[in-house]
C-alpha cells in the first residue's frame, strides 16, 4: 500500500515539475546588450552591463519614442521605478535595479497580466537607445 502512495505522490511531483518548467521560458536573447533575459509570471526581466544613469536616459528615451505617456517616476539611490500608460490606458511598470557597478536588472511588466511581445518590443527599443547612447559618448 505504501509503495502505491509513494507512485502517486511520485508521479504528482513530475506532473508539477513539468508544469513549472513550462512557465519558464528560455528563448534566444532578442537584444544584443542584455543577458539573463527571462519571461516569468508576466514579468520580462534582463541584465545589462551600463550605468544606471545610462539606463535612465535610455528608458525615458525609449518611452518617449514609443508615444507612452509618463505617470510616475521615483529615482532613488540604486532604484529607479516608472510607471507609464499607453493611448488605451494599458499601463506599464519598468523597474532599473543596480545589482553592482556597472550592472543593471531591468523588469518590464505590462499590463495586469503582463504581455511577453509588447514587453520585447520595449526592451529592444531600451537596448537599442543604450547602443545610441554608447556611440554618442565616442
Amino acid at each position: 500500500m505504501t509503495t502505491i502512495w509513494r507512485h502517486i505522490c511520485l508521479g504528482l511531483f513530475c506532473t508539477g515539475m513539468l508544469f513549472y518548467s513550462g512557465c519558464i521560458s528560455s528563448r534566444p536573447q532578442p537584444a544584443s546588450g542584455a543577458s539573463n533575459e527571462r519571461y516569468w509570471l508576466g514579468t520580462y526581466s534582463a541584465s545589462f552591463n551600463t550605468s544606471l544613469f545610462q539606463m535612465d536616459k535610455a528608458i525615458r528615451a525609449a518611452c518617449k519614442r514609443a508615444k507612452l505617456i509618463e505617470m510616475q517616476r521615483i529615482n532613488k539611490a540604486s532604484r529607479c521605478l516608472y510607471l507609464y500608460k499607453d493611448i488605451d490606458g494599458v499601463k506599464i511598470n519598468i523597474e532599473a535595479v543596480e545589482k553592482s557597478v556597472d550592472n543593471i536588472k531591468l523588469t518590464i511588466h505590462v499590463g495586469q497580466t503582463g504581455c511577453k511581445v509588447s514587453s520585447q518590443q520595449l526592451l529592444l527599443a531600451i537596448d537599442e537607445e543604450l547602443r545610441i547612447l554608447a556611440s554618442n559618448q565616442l
